[in-house]
């Protein structure tokens, strides 16, 4: 029997990969990193599937801006200092996961 890979993203955004949900909007979602780098490591990723950053053309600007969007608010949220954030895209082949996703990591003095 052949297995059917699944996004393990949009596993979460369809709830059956249950997660600690940090910031959830129509169009966008964050969760905590399996594998943190600092006190506070969440994923945001549009609920759409969309490929990892190295594929994304001048129409996905918007989903982009999204995701700025959305980080603000969660560091908002949190009452994180901005300027201790490490705010960033992995970039192909150091890609885990083919879902577009940004990495919100807090503090980045105390990273690992």
């Amino acid at each position: 029997t052949q297995s059917t890979w699944v996004c393990p993203f949009c596993s979460i955004v369809h709830d059956t990969n249950k997660s600690n949900i940090i910031f959830e909007s129509e169009e966008y979602i964050a969760f905590p990193d399996r594998k943190p780098a600092s006190d506070f490591h969440v994923l945001i990723c549009p609920k759409i599937h969309a490929k990892a950053i190295k594929y994304l053309t001048s129409s996905d600007i918007p989903i982009v801006n999204g995701l700025a969007q959305a980080c603000e608010n969660i560091m908002e949220q949190e009452s994180l200092n901005k300027d201790n954030c490490l705010i960033g895209f992995h970039w192909p082949p150091a890609v885990s996961v083919s879902h577009l996703h940004l990495h919100l990591i807090y503090p980045k003095s105390k990273m690992s």
